[in-house]
């Protein structure tokens, strides 16, 4: 079941949103004991992007693309590797999640979250395979 699916349309619903998933990613940074990850607040009332963390020590990011669930995006869920930014600003490689929130959706995002904060090292391929 979508969770926040008028969240584009409700102020409320946005703020709810937002939340859960700043929740949801400052537990895994919690957990992993890692330092350096800022939350920089850049949501867009479009989903796109709802959260961006990004851990200037290892110039590495995490953001979230909520979108809506239609006939296209039934419990959508999808994951790249990308780069970012410029040598002038803010850059790196972050992890993109194009998600659709669902309860099983926002666990498989906990587990994919938790390996990217916890292994640099680790590739689009390893992530997409849980």
């Amino acid at each position: 079941m979508e969770l926040f699916k008028n969240f584009q349309k409700n102020y409320s619903e946005l703020q709810s949103s937002i939340k859960l998933w700043e929740i949801t990613t400052e537990i895994e940074i919690y957990k992993s004991g890692k330092l350096g990850w800022t939350n920089l607040q850049n949501t867009q009332l479009d989903g796109n992007p709802i959260i961006f963390y990004f851990n200037s020590n290892e110039n590495r990011g995490i953001r979230v693309i909520q979108v809506p669930e239609t006939e296209n995006t039934k419990n959508n869920f999808v994951l790249w590797v990308d780069n970012f930014g410029d040598t002038e600003t803010l850059n790196g490689k972050e992890l993109v999640f194009s998600i659709v929130p669902t309860e099983s959706n926002i666990e498989k995002y906990k587990k994919i979250v938790s390996l990217w904060i916890n292994d640099k090292n680790i590739g689009e391929e390893e992530l997409k395979k849980i």
